[in-house]
């Protein structure tokens, strides 16, 4: 694993308004921001994105379901570049000692899995989908 941080996930309590403070703190053009139903993304500076969720759905993604007290507070992702890379890194991360919160799999946008390291925070590691990985 190369030593990266390409994405900090951080759940958010209202999402229109977290949109709105972050486009004007950052002053982001409409180019460097993506939106869906319940997440938005901020392309930032050095290849570096934030990544704002509902806390209810940051819950659900990282099954940390159970009470927000319990839940992470942050996600720092590790982009892999291949879905082998993805299962190697979870696996080298359990032997480790990390705890292995979701397997890898595919989703609508990437093949990941997530893990907790030793003092609960959370990663995730990820491949992103090329178009023809279905």
């Amino acid at each position: 694993m190369k030593p990266n941080i390409d994405m900090i996930t951080v759940p958010v309590q209202d999402l229109k308004e977290s949109e709105r403070f972050y486009r004007e703190l950052l002053e982001l053009h409409d180019e460097q921001v993506s939106s869906g139903e319940d997440h938005i993304a901020f392309f930032l500076e050095n290849g570096i994105s934030l990544v704002l969720f509902e806390q209810s759905e940051f819950a659900r993604m990282t099954e940390q379901i159970g009470g927000l007290s319990r839940t992470s507070k942050l996600i720092l992702t590790h982009n892999a570049g291949s879905n082998e890379e993805v299962d190697q890194i979870l696996l080298k991360a359990k032997n480790a000692g990390a705890k292995i919160l979701k397997a890898a799999a595919a989703n609508e946008w990437s093949y990941s899995g997530y893990f907790k390291d030793p003092d609960g925070h959370t990663w995730e590691v990820l491949a992103w989908l090329r178009r023809n990985d279905g």
